[in-house]
């Protein structure tokens, strides 16, 4: 619950810095420090891109059009779309893309199929499309979302690691 206010607590910041005009880098400047407040050393703000990096190798990096990862989604191919957030949960990673044609969602997922991806969970209505779909050689799994009226889809991808 304490992470959540902190978390609360900086969007609120980032907000109203990001609402002053001005120097970009003085905006900048002024959102680290209070994320560095806030949440402590591990944030970094730039360019109107916010980073949190965890001690343990996790990291959550929010922006309006970053770059598709280039680690930690096995082989999946990038989708079309602006990337606006990508979270590094350890043995996986969770990809926000807005933007997103819906035809574009279902080619992605029919390519996902055709690289072994078996489906394990399908669902469609007027506002959602999802597809989840495992490796189970590989210990892969995916799981794709697509918002019709947003055209946000949210991809998470994991690989479960060896037991010893």
């Amino acid at each position: 619950m304490k992470v959540m206010k902190r978390i609360l607590s900086l969007v609120v910041v980032l907000a109203l810095v990001f609402s002053v005009s001005g120097c970009s880098k003085i905006k900048d400047k002024m959102a680290e420090k209070a994320a560095d407040t806030i949440l402590g050393p591990n944030v970094d703000v730039k360019d109107g891109e916010v980073e949190i990096k965890g001690d343990d190798g996790s990291s959550l990096k929010t922006g309006s059009d970053l770059e598709w990862p280039k680690d930690g989604l096995g082989d999946l191919p990038k989708l079309k779309g602006r990337v606006e957030t990508v979270m590094n949960i350890g043995t996986g990673q969770l990809i926000g893309l807005k933007e997103v044609d819906r035809d574009d969602y279902s080619e992605y997922v029919e390519k996902l199929k055709g690289m072994g991806y078996e489906q394990t969970f399908a669902m469609q209505d007027e506002n959602t499309l999802s597809f989840m779909g495992s490796k189970e050689e590989t210990k892969e799994t995916v799981s794709v979302s697509y918002t019709v009226a947003d055209e946000y889809v949210s991809i998470t991808y994991n690989k479960e690691e060896p037991q010893e």
